[in-house]
């Protein structure tokens, strides 16, 4: 949160008063600035935030005419246009030094030519001058949440009301799940929520695309599953014992096609719904359709299909057991499926500890989990669980050795407990490899912990055998990563320019490099 800003008058802008101290530290700690700036990286800042406003009204400028039209405001769209044909570029002072000095922090914001702290204020129309509601669709046109943290972190005129409506305006377009997230805005506030749900989706993007160890899967642009691999698995030579390495149905062609070399479209049409994400198992495979259906197929032997029994399907089959619920999302382990609902609850079935009932019984209907409350995202590893609730903690149960539950120790877990190592933390993203585990806090930072053997955890000690409670990968300090995987001997991050960081074993070619 901001620091308290000077007063206001009715238009939102600070009647007088220097920018106070602390002002320019940004909502959730999402900008990776100083306490306190010096005078450059103030100025920096201000000049940053008229730019992204200014490419926001003119993205404004060129879509919403025939919205606005619509409402009649045409006295807002002409305004705009006026404002920037002069530059106007009125959010925040062109000059970290006007800020300080300025007797009226309103005619601050008037200098409009950036860089030149001496420029003549220019005269109305400016941004400020616009109606509330468009100044909120322009925030809301701001290429992302964390560019409109930055710019109300470092301005003043903007109402609180003008950035939480930008916000949800950008959140609502962009098909953000906001009713999960209504415990979090409860403690965070509505900024903070949003801001949050920002953060999960593009943590958690629905996976157009997946990867197992003999097999992938992917989304067409019409909504189809298609699918390559092979459903004859690699046979150990040292191995005699293992007579049978089929995987039967992992392709989903049906049971005369075990081979793809290209991906090739599924004949299934899913009911005739569009597929909206995948997830791609050692053994089964999970499809969430965009009306909330769940379908999987695959090996059934563990019951991890979800059909009430343990035969193998060798094309999509529609968990019916979830009728009913609204599927958001879901996730495979080896022997194990979960899923989340509409509603924020989490469900489970297939075998062992990691589906979190308390018991190692094989459950083959999907039954749910209670005593987490709402559940926004979910990660099955091999033999674990990890998901994140609405205040932002993380939660695991399943297998302990090695320490992959976070705990503090290796013993197993058969209810879901949270980390008490990340409490506070506004956890965003979760990934349950084979034996170790990978979270990502609202900072942009990566933490891990499990078995560290082949270097996977990334804390510059292949030696470490294990680390059983959550430690920050410093490698990555400076960076903000939005995304992470980890895989049975290896990790990968991405990052919020694009570039993509990887950690662990080399062998064959993994790591990239």
């Amino acid at each position: 949160p901001l620091s308290k800003s000077p007063p206001k008058n009715k238009r939102g802008v600070c009647d007088s008063g220097p920018l106070p101290p602390g002002a320019a530290r940004p909502l959730l700690g999402l900008a990776h600035f100083q306490k306190d700036l010096s005078e450059a990286a103030m100025e920096a800042a201000m000049v940053a935030a008229v730019q992204r406003v200014e490419a926001a009204a003119q993205r404004v400028a060129v879509t919403a005419p025939h919205i606005l039209d619509r409402e009649g405001d045409r006295e807002g769209m002409r305004l705009l246009e006026a404002a920037l044909t002069a530059k106007a570029g009125v959010v925040v002072a062109a000059s970290a030094a006007a800020w300080r000095t300025a007797a009226n922090v309103a005619s601050a914001m008037r200098l409009c030519r950036i860089g030149a702290a001496d420029t003549p204020p220019l005269p109305p129309p400016q941004l400020l001058d616009l109606p509330p509601e468009l100044l909120a669709r322009i925030v809301s046109q701001c290429d992302s949440h964390i560019d409109i943290a930055r710019t109300a972190a470092v301005s003043h005129f903007l109402h609180d009301s003008v950035v939480d409506e930008g916000l949800r305006l950008r959140a609502q377009e962009r098909g953000y799940d906001l009713e999960l997230l209504r415990g979090h805005w409860l403690s965070k506030g509505c900024r903070g929520g949003l801001c949050y749900a920002a953060m999960l989706r593009e943590a958690n993007p629905p996976a157009l695309v997946a990867a197992s160890q003999n097999h992938s899967l992917f989304i067409d642009s019409e909504g189809r599953l298609a699918s390559c691999g092979s459903e004859d698995a690699e046979e150990d030579e040292e191995d005699e014992d293992d007579m049978d390495m089929s995987l039967p149905g992992l392709l989903g062609h049906g049971e005369s096609v075990t081979q793809l070399s290209v991906p090739t479209r599924l004949p299934s049409s899913l009911g005739g719904e569009c597929a909206e994400s995948v997830a791609a198992g050692d053994n089964h495979n999970l499809a969430v359709t965009a009306g909330g259906a769940l379908w999987s197929w695959g090996e059934g032997a563990s019951g991890c299909l979800g059909h009430g029994d343990v035969q193998d399907q060798h094309q999509p089959k529609k968990i019916e057991a979830l009728a009913g619920h609204r599927v958001v999302a879901s996730s495979v382990g080896c022997a194990h499926s979960l899923a989340i609902t509409g509603d924020g609850a989490l469900w489970s079935w297939g075998a062992g500890c990691p589906l979190g009932q308390g018991d190692r019984d094989t459950q083959l209907l999907p039954k749910r989990i209670d005593g987490m409350g709402r559940v926004i995202a979910v990660s099955a590893g091999t033999w674990h669980s990890l998901t994140i609730t609405a205040d932002g903690a993380v939660w695991s149960w399943g297998k302990g050795s090695e320490g992959r539950l976070g705990h503090g120790d290796e013993e197993d877990v058969l209810l879901p407990k949270q980390i008490a190592f990340l409490a506070g933390q506004s956890v965003i993203a979760v990934s349950a490899g084979e034996s170790h585990s990978l979270a990502i806090t609202a900072d942009g930072a990566v933490w891990s912990w499990g078995w560290g053997g082949e270097g996977m955890l990334g804390h510059g000690d292949e030696q470490i055998q294990s680390q059983s409670l959550p430690m920050r990968i410093e490698a990555l300090a400076g960076q903000r990563v939005v995304a992470v995987s980890a895989s049975l001997l290896h990790s990968l991050a991405l990052t919020a320019n694009g570039d993509v960081w990887s950690w662990g074993w080399g062998g064959q070619g993994l790591l990239g490099h």
